[in-house]
């Protein structure tokens, strides 16, 4: 019986001028050289555990400390990783949903690194690269990654299309509102959106513009009412699917729309009243008549 395949890797690159990076530059002014010894020693838990990511919780940072010694205090070790988060080491996005560090440049040489091997497992949910782009994965390794939900079921090849690196906290205001925005779509790709074999069912990465659309309609929602429960992912997906049938099934143009949506978000009558994606585009010609009334339209 053949062995089954490990995610761990028995080893990691590290690039010549790491310490000559700016984040870790910062870091090291901020923290001491002795970040240094703590963010390898991470990276070595990351590789050598998951191959790609790693739980942090207390008891990962206790252990932490007493792998590094030295006289590393939790407390110390602390305060680099929340560091690292913070100049963009780890994605922070991934971190306050799973408790787990990762990175696109982690996740870039984890599949590079077991490239010869039929099939290279991850966790959906924990994806940031982007498939459709050769150098976060090469052809030759696109077809080999198999995707499983965070609770184990295996997708088979789910591929997700964009997901973010890092995805900052919105404000109504036109210049951070990038939804529906069509400035990611000059590689020709007709559609941010790929189906899974299993299920039929859209998923989408968390940098394609209409999973960010549904990211910045529930963040704007849950940051004007207050103890609004957070949106799980499972409707941040449901939401993105909304979106693009609004800009590709029902033919709506991409700068209204996004305008209509802020609108809606601004108002004290419609922001009561668009409470979802699915509200949005249902209410979308009554918003674009007031809007037209209010504006002169």
């Amino acid at each position: 019986m053949a062995r089954p395949l490990k995610d761990e890797a028995d080893y990691f690159p590290l690039n010549v001028k790491f310490i000559q990076d700016n984040k870790i530059k910062l870091l090291k002014s901020e923290f001491g050289f002795q970040c240094v010894t703590v963010i390898i020693a991470i990276l070595s838990e990351i590789y050598g555990e998951y191959g790609y990511y790693m739980k942090w919780d207390d008891d990962a940072c206790l252990l932490m400390s007493e792998g590094v010694g030295g006289g590393c205090k939790p407390e110390y070790i602390r305060e680099v990783v929340h560091g690292c988060l913070r100049r963009s080491l780890f994605d922070e996005r991934v971190f306050k949903m799973f408790g787990i560090l990762t990175s696109r440049g982690i996740q870039k040489r984890y599949v590079r690194i077991f490239e010869k091997r039929e099939e290279i497992r991850i966790i959906r949910e924990y994806f940031l690269l982007d498939i459709a782009d050769k150098q976060d994965v090469p052809s030759s390794i696109k077809d080999k990654i198999i995707f499983k939900d965070i609770n184990g079921v295996n997708n088979g090849v789910s591929v997700p299309d964009n997901t973010q690196s890092k995805v900052k906290e919105s404000k109504v205001k036109e210049e951070s509102i990038n939804t529906f925005s069509s400035e990611h779509d000059s590689d020709g790709e007709k559609s941010d959106v790929k189906k899974t074999k299993s299920k039929k069912k859209n998923v989408y990465g968390h940098d394609s513009k209409y999973y960010k659309s549904a990211l910045w309609l529930a963040q704007n929602i849950e940051n004007s009412v207050k103890g609004y429960k957070p949106h799980t992912e499972s409707q941040l997906q449901s939401w993105a699917d909304t979106a693009r049938l609004i800009i590709e099934k029902d033919k709506r143009d991409v700068v209204l729309t996004r305008k209509l949506l802020m609108f809606a978000r601004n108002s004290d009558f419609w922001k009561k009243n668009i409470l979802s994606m699915g509200k949005f585009r249902e209410q979308f010609d009554q918003l674009l008549v007031r809007y037209n009334e209010e504006n002169g339209g």
